[in-house]
């Protein structure tokens, strides 16, 4: 029998209504803190889902690709963006 893939763990942050610069330290404090707690054997299967205002969007991810965190994914909904970041 085949092994059994572990899901990707998902934590959520919701930034809508925060702007830059605040947004973007939050998010990077949330990183930060998911890391020190995350347990050995989670190593890259959690993802951190930041809900963040359309204005800001474009900022926030060129400052995560900064800090060398991977964006696995960026999906427009009405008038903010669900980013999700590898922890």
């Amino acid at each position: 029998m085949g092994e059994k893939k572990k899901e990707l763990e998902k934590e959520i942050i919701d930034l809508r209504g925060t702007s830059c610069p605040l947004n973007f330290v939050k998010l990077i404090l949330k990183i930060e803190s998911m890391q020190q707690n995350k347990p050995k054997d989670n190593e890259n299967k959690i993802i951190l889902e930041a809900l963040i205002d359309e204005d800001y969007c474009g900022n926030v991810v060129k400052n995560v690709k900064n800090y060398e965190y991977k964006i696995v994914y960026a999906i427009k909904e009405e008038n903010y963006f669900r980013i999700g970041i590898k922890i």
